[in-house]
């Protein structure tokens, strides 16, 4: 990319953030699994209602788990023939052909910008059967019985410029587009799509940087509403939202619109965020025992 059509990818999308608001921040439940230490991504569940996805940072196995709104713990999936050398963000959504129901694991993060197997795992949705919940209170969720998860994809990543840190993973809702939002040290976060042209267990997969952003702090989270219309990026203190405008067709024209800031209630590190299925709020959780379930509301941006 040349410098030029970067400074003017920079232009468009960093502008400054409007007013901070403040939306209703409730806490909603938390969970009470020694297990679940440092949630650093989460995923509101498309086949299980009131269920939340979540998965520990750089330092657990190849686990992810499924929490209700209540706290209780639903089980913990283990995905086969993966590694997790460092698990930053999920997302769930359909495969390219916007069909089907899945999850995506985000194993991006590099703090050293050192590594070449950066990668996404896929893996369809898990459904929660009754009577399948460990409960809040169990010693640990990795004693009952341990379910599996077969990836049914695994894509390695090449960014066109060298390795980058990343700590968000998006998914659009109906094209099954992913993207990677980049976590810099001087608060610019670059937006990579990651091109289809490559399927199946080979790669890696080439991305295409689509944006450039300045942020008033850096990327370490961020989801795609339900709808396809609205981004969510977090720092550690605000939540910023981005908005298609109406009649749009092109979703890449999101990155160019004024992001809206909403200041975030006071955890400890908390890197993880979703929206509900309406849209019309987000859920958040943090790299805390036990883990907090935040619903931040949020109005008509």
């Amino acid at each position: 990319m040349t410098g030029r059509l970067t400074l003017a990818l920079v232009l468009l999308a960093a502008a400054a953030p409007a007013s901070a608001a403040t939306g209703e921040a409730v806490l909603v439940a938390s969970a009470a699994s020694p297990d679940i230490s440092e949630s650093s991504g989460v995923a509101v569940s498309r086949v299980n209602g009131g269920v939340l996805w979540t998965h520990n940072d750089s330092g657990d196995g190849a686990y992810f788990f499924g929490v209700g709104l209540d706290g209780a713990v639903k089980g913990v999936w283990l995905v086969r023939s993966a590694s997790a050398v460092d698990w930053e963000d999920m997302a769930a959504g359909p495969g390219w052909t916007g069909k089907g129901r899945y999850l995506f694991l985000g194993d991006i993060g590099d703090n050293e910008l050192n590594r070449h197997d950066c990668c996404i795992y896929r893996v369809p949705e898990p459904v929660i059967w009754p009577g399948a919940a460990s409960g809040p209170g169990a010693a640990s969720t990795r004693e009952a019985p341990l379910l599996t998860a077969e990836p049914t994809l695994r894509m390695l990543v090449a960014y066109p410029d060298g390795p980058h840190n990343a700590e968000t993973l998006l998914v659009h809702p109906d094209t099954g587009r992913i993207y990677i939002v980049t976590k810099e040290e001087n608060c610019e976060a670059a937006v990579f799509r990651v091109l289809e042209e490559r399927q199946g267990w080979t790669g890696p997969h080439a991305t295409r940087r689509v944006a450039v952003l300045k942020l008033p702090e850096v990327v370490c989270g961020g989801s795609i509403s339900p709808d396809g219309r609205r981004v969510a990026l977090r720092g550690y203190r605000s939540l910023y939202t981005f908005t298609l405008p109406d009649g749009s067709p092109d979703f890449d024209e999101v990155w160019k619109q004024q992001p809206r800031e909403w200041k975030l209630p006071a955890m400890k590190q908390s890197e993880s965020v979703d929206f509900t299925a309406d849209g019309g709020a987000v859920f958040i959780t943090s790299e805390h025992s036990p883990m907090p379930i935040w619903k931040l509301a949020l109005d008509g941006d």
